[in-house]
């Protein structure tokens, strides 16, 4: 925010605005509600980055990447990349989910997908759904099968409530404007 205020970041519409606020928003539940206190580094939002911010606690460091594919980081493959390599005339780059976050534990890693659509169209909500379930699908090798759901989560602006008596998913639909239920998910993730 303190970017914003001095000029030196600008977003260009107010889909990038919510994707800003939910960066903090995340980096923030993690640091208070789920304890890992301030980060012990933070990187600037630019081309070529690692993580935007990195958290140690006693079982092991967490990073927070934004709109970057999380296999470099990883040491990871995808298999989008694989079907793109394979073909002929296909070409694209990695997919970058907005925000990933890698909690490498000493009992294993963690990997969580928080993916930001500012939209309370219904329609809108349910396809943004479809789209991560092919991130599921083209990650599947950061997640064990012993690792506890969610594995990813899809944030957006206000509206929804998951029902109380259901267990968390592979994929939840948060509302941005319900710190607790995002601060829950994210506990059930990766602690």
């Amino acid at each position: 925010m303190m970017l914003l205020a001095v000029g030196w970041l600008e977003p260009v519409s107010d889909d990038d605005l919510f994707e800003l606020y939910s960066l903090t928003l995340v980096v923030d539940v993690l640091a208070q509600e789920l304890g890992f206190g301030e980060p012990e580094e933070y990187g600037l939002v630019t081309s070529g980055r690692g993580h935007i911010a990195a958290f140690r606690s006693d079982q092991g460091r967490l990073r927070v990447l934004f709109d970057q594919s999380p296999i470099g980081l990883t040491g990871s493959h995808d298999r989008y990349r694989g079907i793109v390599a394979a073909h002929e005339g296909a070409t694209g780059s990695a997919r970058r989910p907005d925000i990933s976050i890698v909690y490498d534990r000493s009992d294993g890693r963690r990997f969580l997908i928080v993916e930001v659509k500012r939209t309370a169209n219904e329609r809108y909500v349910s396809d943004s759904i479809y789209k991560v379930f092919g991130y599921l699908y083209d990650f599947s090798a950061m997640w064990p099968d012993d690792h506890p759901s969610p594995r990813s989560i899809l944030l957006v602006p206000e509206g929804i409530k998951r029902m109380a008596d259901q267990p968390y998913r592979e994929t939840t639909v948060i509302s941005g404007d319900d710190r607790q239920e995002l601060a829950a998910a994210l506990r059930s993730a990766i602690l």
